[in-house]
């Protein structure tokens, strides 16, 4: 209504504040007017998009959705109460729906892949099947924590695979060749000898091993040593510790439902956690930069030719500079990479042999045979350790089907760049596509009883192309699978040659008990060790 000037004693001044008050009020409800116009409008946006893809998805095979906006996040939440993980899911769901289905994940559809064909253009194909650019794609993040860069976006890992991660991969693969990789062959074995020791040491004080905790920090020191050529105790020490923090931390952030961390006593626990898993990031990219700094300014840079150089070059421009941020990214990247796969595969051979003694026997005897008679040691030459372990066809069958049936990476993911039939359907360009190692090394189709430890296999029967791929393939394929199989090797050989592993009573469990974490992880791991005569 309008308002008139007031007459008589009514003061002015009063009337100027209520003209005043009514139009903020009125700015204010237009403001909010405004807001939830532009919801309303992007919530419709973002339910016609939806509405679109699930059309356009709607021939492609897959569990029906339990809610429009949940999808099917009831499905995953079900076997995490059962304690199975996601890798599980798709795997059932890979042998109800077959080589292609779609799981929907929230609003978004995931496309799931287990047709070899499918899987060779996923791995090979890099521009189609391009890496993730950004945190909405991903779902979550590991290139950071707390605000601190962990593999950053541009290191060899994490970047989607334009120009800057081309020039890296051309620098970097030549560390990682095998004649290359046989000048840490004792720094390994010095390593696999520490390790040797505080098993039995464990043994003697528990009267069983834990064997994580007796094998993790000691690969850490393998990338440490023999990958960064760092020998000053105190910052091997304040390395490890650092890593220790930061895979807790990812551990708990990657198990937590969303429910629970939005939850106040939760919520507040994680931020004092990402607290501290931050400091201790902060601490291992400043110790990495000394490491760095100390290795091109002390005139080693260039001679050692150890991961560390091949890591410095991989990021220097034209003129010799480097970038620190992006090199530190590359740095945490090997450091964790080069100690994670290798500490979970040895936890999972360890537990699939102490399950089966038939297996560990075969092993003894080829290791008895082609090592301990040649009188190979740690003060064997390289070249008469390599010749050992090629000649070792049953050890690298158990390694092989070890990672068959517990790849340390369970799953990979790409978005597709372009509109693109798959399997006779059509996928929509921007789509999230998925290739489970875990499913591909366990499925029946591929492979007979997936579920039995039968290394024989490896050496009976050829793989089939694209079915067993734990390093991935294709471009995209892990540069440090030489160093990781190289130093598994030659761990086993030596822990075969001092001990017969067995059974923890009242500690090991009947079946292998796993989690996943940034990996695929052996859990629950015990076993117990007589010292061979």
């Amino acid at each position: 209504p309008r308002c008139e000037a007031p007459r008589g004693s009514f003061k002015l001044s009063y009337y100027n504040e209520y003209k005043s008050y009514l139009r903020n009020q009125m700015l204010a409800f237009l403001g909010l007017g405004l807001i939830a116009g532009l919801l309303v409008l992007f919530l419709g946006v973002k339910l016609l998009g939806v509405l679109r893809l699930k059309w356009v998805y709607r021939n492609i095979p897959g569990p029906q959705c339990t809610s429009f906006i949940l999808g099917n996040v009831a499905i995953m939440a079900d076997y995490k109460k059962r304690g199975l993980t996601f890798l599980n899911v798709f795997q059932d769901l890979s042998l109800q729906y077959g080589e292609i289905f779609v799981f929907w994940r929230l609003w978004s559809p995931m496309v799931f892949l287990t047709n070899p064909d499918a899987v060779k253009t996923f791995c090979s194909d890099i521009k189609t099947f391009r890496k993730a650019r950004y945190k909405s794609e991903r779902g979550f993040d590991i290139g950071q924590v707390g605000g601190v860069s962990f593999i950053g976006t541009h290191s060899i890992l994490s970047d989607y695979g334009g120009p800057i991660w081309e020039h890296k991969k051309r620098v970097l693969d030549p560390a990682f060749k095998i004649l290359k990789l046989q000048s840490h062959i004792p720094k390994l074995y010095n390593i696999a000898d520490k390790v040797t020791k505080n098993m039995e040491c464990m043994q003697k004080e528990h009267g069983y091993v834990d064997v994580p905790v007796a094998i993790g920090p000691y690969t850490i020191d393998a990338i440490t040593t023999a990958g960064f050529s760092v020998k000053d105790e105190a910052v091997l020490a304040e390395l490890k510790k650092g890593l220790t923090v930061l895979a807790s931390y990812f551990k708990e952030l990657i198990q937590m439902s969303v429910w629970k961390r939005m939850q106040p006593e939760v919520l507040r626990g994680k931020i004092q956690y990402e607290a501290e898993a931050t400091e201790n990031l902060r601490s291992i990219r400043n110790t990495g930069k000394k490491i760095v700094m100390d290795r091109m300014t002390d005139g080693s840079y260039g001679s050692v030719s150890d991961a560390l150089d091949f890591i410095i070059a991989a990021n220097q421009d034209a003129h010799g500079n480097v970038d620190m941020e992006v090199c530190m990214d590359d740095f945490m990247t090997m450091y964790e990479a080069g100690n994670i796969t290798t500490s979970t595969t040895l936890g999972f051979v360890l537990a699939e042999l102490v399950r089966n003694p038939r297996v560990e026997e075969t092993l003894r005897a080829e290791v008895d045979k082609e090592w301990t008679a040649k009188g190979i040691s740690q003060s064997s030459s390289n070249e008469d350790i390599v010749e050992a372990l090629k000649r070792m066809d049953y050890l690298d069958a158990v390694v092989n089907e070890t990672l068959r049936k517990w790849p340390p990476a369970g799953a990979s993911g790409r978005i597709l760049d372009k509109d693109l039939t798959i399997c006779g359907h059509d996928i929509k360009s921007g789509t999230n596509i998925m290739v489970s190692q875990y499913v591909m090394h366990r499925h029946p189709k591929f492979w007979d009883e997936p579920e039995e430890f039968r290394p024989e296999r490896f050496k009976d029967t050829p793989t089939q192309n694209y079915t067993f791929f734990p390093f991935l393939m294709g471009p995209r394929r892990c540069l440090g699978k030489n160093f990781a199989l190289l130093e598994i090797k030659i761990f086993l050989a030596h822990w075969i040659t001092k001990f017969e592993f067995g059974v923890a009573v009242g500690k090991t469990t009947k079946e292998i008990q796993a989690q996943q974490a940034l990996v695929y992880r052996a859990i629950n791991n015990y076993v117990t060790l007589t010292e061979r005569k």
